[in-house]
């Protein structure tokens, strides 16, 4: 029940926003905030979906799913009015993005490393 909730939460907050005071706050902002919410709210919604929380799972999906959202905003780079990544990092942007997958598939080895060393060394046992 928390997932649908956290979902349509971020949801509102992104499009419409919250109004405090004559001042509006909005998750829809420029320099890759945009990014960063839809990374960190799909990736907690999968990891809140697990029976146990791994951090490690988390920033795997977190990471990719930033790269996928910031990678989407390269098709309107030309019409934003707003600072997204593409704009700020111009030139650097594809390093910092081979960067990020690099990053989040390392963490992906070191976190199911241990995992692989035990299954093979649990399968070489079984043909003796």
């Amino acid at each position: 029940m928390i997932v649908p909730l956290l979902l349509i939460t971020v949801g509102f907050l992104y499009s419409y926003g919250l109004k405090f005071k004559e001042k509006r706050f909005r998750l829809k902002a420029g320099y890759g905030v945009k990014n960063a919410v839809i990374g960190l709210s799909w990736s907690l919604s999968i990891t809140l979906l697990l029976e146990t929380f791994d951090f490690s799972i988390l920033s795997f999906y977190f990471l990719k799913l930033f790269m996928n959202s910031a990678i989407f905003d390269l098709k309107d780079i030309d019409r934003d009015e707003i600072l997204t990544l593409p704009k700020l990092l111009g030139n650097h942007f594809k390093a910092f993005m081979s960067f990020l997958n690099v990053l989040a598939h390392v963490m992906a080895l070191y976190h199911f490393h241990p995992v692989a060393i035990e299954f093979h060394l649990n399968d070489s046992n079984l043909n003796r």
